[in-house]
């Protein structure tokens, strides 16, 4: 039998071609293929406009759509005239996009994804997030503590869904009543439950809580860090500043964890997880400098890999496994790096894999060295595959070991705060540094460094106009003057319907441009291939949004972080904190609709 015989056809043109497409299953006496066409079949080919050929006896032919994807809605071009029932088929068409089950006239618009999701023809343009309604407000008292000084956020336990965030507050009073600055860390969790514009009290959702001793200044610094890289933040890291009992002596500071959360009501060493001592050595009365600041990276065979910084000793201790020497001091079980050049190396610090293989390397600032101009600031970058092969107790150089950045503007103290992630896209992370500007006169900047690769910078400190080919650096520099503009910066990551973007606080904005007035703004910029394409960028022309606060005063931005996605929408949020400083209240703001 000839199956063209006698029948006729439905056909769409495309490109002038009328096409013709046999061998599904169409009923009314028409000749079958032994083997159908699949759904999945089709969506690897190019799909003719098309038809199918029905017998011409065919009581009540009837159309359907090809759905490829499985999503109900048929795509218009792919259509066929049948008289049964076709798998694969449907009845309704207008799908945009048949290959993907996310787009169709039934889909949810998600605003800002880059995608038309309903077919309506457009991508929605995000609201503007409003501190107002789309952020939670924890009111604490406004104690002139240090509340808000240091934030880590997306925590979890291990017998709660609700992610946490810890709050350091360092000049806080010791349990004992005295006014040293003893510290303390704040817990909450919970949150999920609380939607955008509640304002509740801080102790109402207070979970946890750890109070320092004399001198210790707990929640100066403040890092979190994922058990073995399995995609949950576990563990809080904190440095202390002074000195502590421990059961084998007096350490002089230290480093102190604790896994899954903060006790209830705990103390520094009784309830902790873990320590380890500067040394065993010191005068229980004395008040030193110790630990200001802490960062975690991971090394492969090693897991959590810390650097504890004491500048004011001109050192940055590296400790790999932790655990595994857990009260032995430091020069017995770390690797040190002397900064000979006291350059505050280290004041800040960060871990990231910036060349791919694996282990973390650390990156440590220097916001006074003076290479190229004085106080210009700069950094370093250490290899952690370099940094893993030193034996514990080794000592090094600085300037001898790793290579670096050196900016050359004058008082800048580039890398007072830092931080890293992929804002390019590319898969490696980027390095972000904050700047202190001295001069009121200039308005301050943030910068964006993308170091390419290590050989190229053949263990040189490099003024930036020298960087080689492979790397590069941009700045984002703010438009009002002494408005502490990089005081905080924080990488948020993707999330499943957000972007990776860059929040930059600037506590020291005033929307009347009184420099008098500490009122508050935070930028937020996504993340995007193009940063680099550009020497320099204007901050509020290439924020994506900026939130401003409600509460005039209160210097909003005193810390930022990451809080993971706490209400459950496929986007991370933001915590944001302020000192209160001329405001009854101090707060931690959970922002919920970043905009990225």
């Amino acid at each position: 039998m000839n199956p063209t015989s006698g029948l006729s056809a439905l056909a769409f043109p495309r490109g002038g071609v009328w096409a013709c497409v046999l061998g599904f299953s169409v009923g009314c006496g028409v000749e079958r293929a032994a083997s159908p066409v699949s759904p999945a079949d089709r969506a690897g080919s190019a799909l003719p406009e098309a038809l199918m050929l029905v017998e011409a006896d065919c009581p009540a032919p009837f159309i359907r759509y090809a759905d490829a994807d499985g999503d109900g809605v048929g795509d218009p071009d792919v259509a066929v005239e049948v008289c049964e029932e076709v798998p694969g088929f449907v009845a309704d068409s207008g799908d945009c996009d048949d290959l993907r089950t996310d787009i169709s006239p039934l889909a949810e618009e998600a605003c800002g994804d880059g995608l038309d999701n309903n077919c309506d023809g457009l991508d929605h343009v995000c609201p503007a997030p409003d501190i107002t309604t789309d952020a939670v407000g924890l009111l604490r008292e406004a104690k002139g503590d240090g509340f808000g000084f240091t934030a880590i956020g997306g925590l979890e336990n291990d017998t709660e869904t609700s992610l946490m965030g810890v709050f350091g507050a360092y000049e806080a009073g010791s349990r004992e009543g005295l006014t040293d600055d003893a510290g303390a860390l704040l817990q909450v969790s919970a949150l999920e439950t609380l939607d955008g514009g509640d304002r509740v009290d801080f102790e109402l959702v207070q979970t946890g809580s750890i109070t320092g001793l004399p001198n210790t200044a707990l929640g100066q610094s403040l890092a979190r860090a994922q058990t073995n890289r399995n995609g949950h933040w576990e563990r809080i890291y904190v440095g202390v500043g002074g000195s502590f009992e421990v059961p084998t002596g007096t350490a002089s500071c230290g480093i102190v964890w604790w896994d899954f959360g903060l006790p209830e009501a705990g103390q520094l060493i009784e309830d902790s997880d873990g320590w380890i001592p500067c040394d065993l050595t010191a005068d229980p009365t004395a008040t030193t400098n110790g630990i200001e600041a802490v960062a975690v990276g991971f090394w492969p065979g090693e897991g959590d890999v810390v650097a504890a910084p004491r500048t004011a000793n001109d050192i940055i201790w590296v400790l790999p496994d932790p655990e595994s020497w857990l009260g032995d001091p430091m020069p017995t079980v770390g690797k040190r790096l002397n900064d000979l050049d006291e350059e505050s190396l280290g004041e800040q610090v960060a871990w990231a894999d910036l060349d791919g293989d694996g282990f973390d390397d650390l990156i440590a600032a220097a916001p006074t060295r003076g290479t190229v101009a004085h106080d210009a600031g700069g950094f370093d970058v250490f290899s952690g595959d370099e940094l893993d092969s030193w034996d514990p107790g080794a000592e090094f150089d600085a300037r001898a070991f790793g290579f670096g950045v050196a900016f050359s503007e004058a008082n800048q103290n580039v890398g007072v705060t830092i931080a890293t992630g992929d804002l390019t896209g590319d898969g490696r992370a980027e390095v972000i540094l904050g700047s202190f500007e001295e001069d009121a006169s200039i308005p301050a900047s943030v910068y964006i460094a993308d170091i390419g690769s290590f050989e190229d910078f053949g263990g040189r400190r490099l003024a930036v106009a020298d960087l080689p080919a492979s790397a590069g650096v941009t700045r984002i520099t703010s438009d009002q003057l002494a408005d502490l503009y990089g005081y905080k910066v924080a990488y948020i990551p993707e999330g499943d319907t957000s972007s990776a973007g860059l929040a930059i606080a600037a506590p020291g904005w005033d929307s009347a441009g009184d420099t008098a007035i500490l009122d508050g703004r935070i930028y937020l910029f996504a993340a995007s291939p193009d940063w680099l394409d550009s020497a320099a960028h204007d901050a509020p022309t290439a924020a994506t949004t900026t939130i401003d606060t409600d509460l005039p005063g209160e210097a909003l931005g005193t810390a930022l972080a990451d809080a993971g996605d706490v209400d459950g929408d496929g986007a991370n949020d933001l915590w944001m904190t302020s000192f209160g400083i001329s405001t009854t209240y101090a707060r931690a703001v959970l922002l919920q609709n970043t905009g990225l």
